[in-house]
């Protein structure tokens, strides 16, 4: 799938220096999957390396057309 992303996320993920790699990890096989029915967003978390230490990572999406947003 294609990763599409917003003004938004595009800046989060500049300013923290995440890789669209690790962002795949977290989106392709996450720890826990969640769906939120008011906003109609899925919620992916993963322990995932970075910056040499094992942190939390939290990817908020939604499916559209074989892309996540």
């Amino acid at each position: 799938m294609d990763l599409i992303f917003s003004r938004h996320a595009e800046e989060k993920v500049r300013l923290r220096a995440l890789s669209i790699e690790l962002i795949k990890q977290v989106l392709n096989s996450p720890d826990q999957l969640y769906f939120d029915v008011a906003t109609g967003l899925f919620v992916s978390m993963k322990s995932a390396e970075f910056r040499d230490e094992n942190v939390p990572m939290v990817v908020v999406y939604r499916v559209e057309k074989d892309s996540y947003y």
